[in-house]
């Protein structure tokens, strides 16, 4: 199978899933919830997005020409590429914030 048939069903299977699992975004953020509260510890949704994508790799040794665990480790990536970068944002802008609150001019009586 060539590669952009590939991506094609990638996001034929992402459309398809949505309609019967409802939005993914807010299914990874559910679960990354439910694993906190078994685990007891913080999980993210970018963590959960990680693990089904391993999940995805650890079947190919079973079979390499599933294209199922292809396509779904393709979103499943794609996800956690989401929210590492969202992360990212709120990152830089949690900074820049910081930043100008140390740069900004002191009211000392003057």
């Amino acid at each position: 199978m060539e590669y952009q048939e590939v991506m094609t069903r990638t996001i034929e299977v992402f459309h398809d899933r949505a309609s019967q699992y409802g939005d993914m975004k807010e299914t990874l953020e559910r679960q990354a919830k439910i694993a906190t509260l078994l685990l007891n510890k913080s999980i993210t949704p970018y963590d959960i997005a990680m693990i089904m994508h391993a999940c995805k790799l650890g079947r190919l040794e079973g079979d390499r020409c599933n294209l199922d665990s292809y396509v779904d480790g393709i979103n499943y990536f794609a996800f956690a590429g989401m929210f590492a970068t969202a992360n990212m944002l709120e990152r830089e802008i949690a900074e820049m914030a910081r930043n100008s609150v140390a740069d900004a001019p002191t009211d000392n009586g003057v």
